[in-house]
C-alpha cells in the first residue's frame, strides 16, 4: 500500500479491531473525503500551490490506507464459505474502477492537476456516499465488528 511510504501510517490491522470495521472504515472513508475536498480547492482555484496538493494526496492515501482493508473484511466476513470469489470479485471490481478512472483523467488531461483533483473528489465523495448509503447508522456508531 502506498501510505506505508509516509512515517504517520498506523497498523490497520489493530484500527479495525480497536474501532470495529465500520467505525474505521467510516474514519477512512471520511478522510479521503476531506482531503479530497481540500485537494479540489489547492487544483482548481489555486491555493497553497503543489505543496498543498503533495499534502493532500498524502492524507487521501492515508484515508483510503484505512478505508480499504477494513471494508474489504467488513464485506468479506458475511461470505466465509464463498471468500475466494468474493475476493476475487472485489480485486477485479477495484482495477477496474482504477482502470476506468485512470482513463477518465487521461483523457481529460490538461496539463493542470485539475482532472487528477476532480476526479480524486469524486470518487472519494462517492465512496462516503455509498458507506452512507450501506451502512445503517447503529453500525457506524457502535463500531460493530465482523462476529456481528
Amino acid at each position: 500500500n502506498s501510505t506505508d511510504a509516509f512515517p504517520l501510517t498506523v497498523d490497520r490491522s489493530r484500527i479495525g479491531v480497536r474501532l470495529g470495521l465500520e467505525r474505521a472504515t467510516g474514519i477512512g472513508v471520511g478522510v479521503a473525503a476531506a482531503a479530497g475536498l481540500g485537494l479540489l480547492a489547492a487544483g482548481v482555484l489555486p491555493i497553497g500551490g503543489l505543496a498543498a496538493i503533495v499534502i493532500l494526496m498524502a492524507a487521501s492515501f492515508f484515508g483510503v490506507g484505512v478505508a480499504i482493508p477494513q471494508g474489504t473484511a467488513g464485506a468479506l466476513a458475511p461470505f466465509p464459505e464463498r471468500a475466494g470469489s468474493a475476493a476475487a470479485l472485489l480485486g477485479f471490481l477495484q482495477m477496474m474502477t482504477g482502470l476506468l478512472v485512470s482513463a477518465a483523467s487521461g483523457l481529460a488531461f490538461d496539463g493542470t492537476p485539475r482532472p487528477m483533483v476532480m476526479l480524486n473528489a469524486g470518487c472519494a465523495l462517492a465512496a462516503l456516499l455509498a458507506f452512507r448509503l450501506l451502512i445503517p447508522p447503529a453500525r457506524r456508531s457502535r463500531g460493530a465488528s465482523v462476529a456481528d
